[in-house]
C-alpha cells in the first residue's frame, strides 16, 4: 500500500491505537475515534494491528526529521497538508473535510505541497480569492521540534516556482 484514504474518525483511532501523541496541529482531527472496524472494513488493518505501511506512515507523520505543512482556505472548504520526510522516504497527508489522505511522495517537500494548488492558464498556481500559508519544521540534533521562524504567504494566482523556492528556503534553515 502507498496510498490510504480515511476518515477523520478512522485517523483518530489509528493514532490513538499508535499511542503517537499529540497530533500535529495542521492535521489535528476532533478527539471522536471511529470503531477498530472502520479500519479493518477499509482493509486499512487486520485483527488488532493497523496496515504496516499506514503504521509507518502515520510515525514518520508524528516524528518527522522535516516537515512542510499547508494551511489553504478557511472554514468547510479548508485543506490541511503536511509533507514528512526522513532519509528513506517522504510521505504527503492532506486533510480535506473529513477526510484524510496519505501516500508517498517522490518529490520534494515543497513541490508536493505546490502540487496541491489548483492550477491556472500561463503557469500559475492558486486562484483569485485564495489564501494560503506554508510553514515548516526539523527535529533538532536535541531531539526537538523546531519550526522556521517565518512562513510563506500567499494570495490569490502566483508563480508555483517563487513558492516552492520561499519553501525551500524555510527547510534550508535546519541544515
Amino acid at each position: 500500500m502507498t496510498k490510504a484514504t480515511l476518515s477523520a474518525t478512522a485517523f483518530r483511532t489509528a493514532w490513538e491505537h499508535l499511542d503517537l501523541g499529540a497530533m500535529p496541529i495542521v492535521l489535528h482531527v476532533p478527539d471522536d475515534p471511529a470503531p477498530w472496524s472502520h479500519l479493518t472494513a477499509q482493509g486499512l488493518a487486520r485483527g488488532g494491528e493497523l496496515d504496516p505501511w499506514l503504521g509507518a506512515a502515520f510515525k514518520l507523520i508524528a516524528y518527522p526529521p522535516r516537515s512542510a505543512d499547508l494551511r489553504l482556505g478557511m472554514g468547510r472548504a479548508a485543506v490541511r497538508a503536511l509533507a514528512a520526510s526522513s532519509g528513506s522516504g517522504s510521505v504527503l497527508a492532506v486533510l480535506t473535510r473529513d477526510l484524510l489522505t496519505v501516500r508517498e511522495v517522490d518529490a520534494d517537500l515543497a513541490t508536493a505541497l505546490v502540487g496541491l494548488l489548483p492550477e491556472l492558464p500561463g503557469g500559475l498556481v492558486g486562484a483569485p480569492d485564495l489564501r494560503g500559508q506554508f510553514g515548516a519544521a526539523a527535529i533538532d540534533r536535541a531531539g526537538r521540534r523546531r519550526r522556521a521562524a517565518d512562513v510563506v504567504d500567499f494570495h490569490g494566482p502566483t508563480d508555483p516556482d517563487l513558492l516552492r523556492k520561499r519553501i525551500s528556503a524555510l527547510l534550508d534553515e535546519f541544515l
